[in-house]
């Protein structure tokens, strides 16, 4: 079984990384997913029944894995402080002309922004 997964290894790796390079646009991200989904690939390979190509069977798990991950992965609520000090380019009467319109200010301090559909993008093209 070691021989047989150095050699999936060998083969698929460049697939499984630029995929999850592609997916995740961060190196280091892309190779510890990598990691995990190589190791659940030796794990697998016994109940590799071939029904699909390697590389399908290899990228599907690498597919799993991200998805798994970006699932796990919290979304971070910037405050408004928090935006000024990044430098994210909120100008303070931009934020007053979005109040009330696009855009509102809650109480403690957290900006939102609406999304709404463009009337030149169908929404079966969104």
């Amino acid at each position: 079984m070691g021989v047989r997964f150095e050699e999936v290894y060998q083969r698929q790796k460049n697939a499984v990384y630029g995929y999850l390079s592609y997916m995740t646009k961060d190196k280091d991200t892309a190779e510890d997913l990598a990691q995990e989904t190589f190791l659940k690939v030796y794990l697998g390979l016994k109940g590799f029944k071939e029904d699909c190509s390697e590389k399908t069977w290899c990228l599907t798990i690498a597919r799993n894995t991200f998805l798994s991950f970006a699932r796990k992965k919290q979304p971070v609520l910037l405050e408004e402080a928090d935006m000024e000090r990044l430098g994210a380019g909120y100008e303070a009467d931009r934020r007053r002309s979005f109040e009330g319109r696009e855009g509102k200010t809650d109480p403690g301090g957290a900006f939102f922004l609406k999304c709404r559909r463009q009337d030149d993008h169908p929404a079966s093209r969104l």
